[in-house]
């Protein structure tokens, strides 16, 4: 739900705008993410 997604940013994604592809930005979307989002309300 929203709170693992927002526990998942706060603790797993540090933010990096100057490169919204790279693995470990809250831009990219790895599989996990994915499953995370299609999983919010």
């Amino acid at each position: 739900g929203y709170s693992h997604w927002v526990d998942y940013l706060c603790t797993h994604v540090p933010y990096n705008k100057n490169n919204p592809y790279q693995q470990g930005s809250t831009y990219y979307l790895s599989d996990e993410l994915r499953q995370l989002i299609a999983d919010l309300p």
